[in-house]
């Protein structure tokens, strides 16, 4: 389903909640009470939905705060909570973020360590220190930790790219790179770090990035050509990517 159907249920409850208020059918709780609980809710089945960590942890906190009085529930404080929430959404992004990988790289990458090795003796690099790289590689990794990355694509049968970018940045090109069947799967884990992502205006990226305390933004647009897809997903912890198009 759709999260426009589930946001519209809410707002449905909401306008059912007046009447209710109204008619004083809310047995003794608050108007607010109830109209909170249905906010949150939603974005707790928005978050199961879209298996974000931060959605569900933080909306489990809100309505713990919600209700501790009306169920006599032990009092937590609403510090200690969100600060729960937090450390929680870190801790099980990156318990999840290799289990991720690890499926990323079984679905595109049977053969991943002979790639590496592959890379590793036909990969052009800049002796300046610069950490520059060329790749041509059907399927291709970006990492980067605790320094820079600058990966430039080359590739004519690109597949899929795996980025894996923490306490650093990386800056990754696609305008030299070409992707037959159209689509190009894209696996992000961003923590404490940036990327930039250059791609040709005649591609388009489909975001199906989770953002915690992160940003995305995108300078330009594509032309409408939509010659190539990737349809990007992963995490973003604290992070920013930035989309431009070339």
């Amino acid at each position: 389903m759709k999260k426009s159907v589930y946001w519209g249920l809410s707002f449905l409850g909401i306008a059912a909640l007046i009447i209710a208020s109204s008619l004083n059918l809310l047995n003794g709780l608050g108007f607010w009470t109830v109209f909170l609980t249905i906010v949150f809710l939603s974005a707790l089945v928005d978050g199961i939905v879209d298996f974000s960590v931060g959605n569900v942890a933080f909306s489990c906190a809100f309505l713990y705060m919600i209700w501790d009085g009306p169920l006599n529930l032990p009092h937590i404080s609403a510090v200690s909570l969100l600060f729960a929430a937090f450390f929680t959404t870190i801790g099980l992004n990156l318990l999840l973020k290799r289990m991720r990988i690890e499926a990323f790289k079984n679905k595109h990458m049977k053969r991943f360590e002979a790639h590496i090795d592959s890379f590793e003796k036909n990969a052009e690099r800049f002796e300046d220190g610069s950490n520059v790289e060329y790749d041509a590689g059907e399927h291709i990794m970006c990492r980067s930790r605790y320094g820079g990355m600058k990966k430039y694509i080359t590739s004519q049968n690109l597949q899929s790219v795996l980025v894996d970018v923490s306490f650093g940045s990386g800056e990754i090109y696609f305008d030299q790179a070409n992707a037959p069947t159209g689509v190009v799967d894209m696996e992000i884990d961003c923590s404490f770090g940036g990327i930039k992502i250059y791609i040709p205006r005649s591609w388009a990226i489909e975001n199906n990035i989770s953002n915690t305390m992160g940003s995305i933004s995108t300078h330009g647009s594509p032309t409408g050509e939509n010659l190539v897809t990737i349809k990007a997903r992963g995490d973003i912890n604290a992070g920013s990517i930035d989309i431009r198009y070339v």
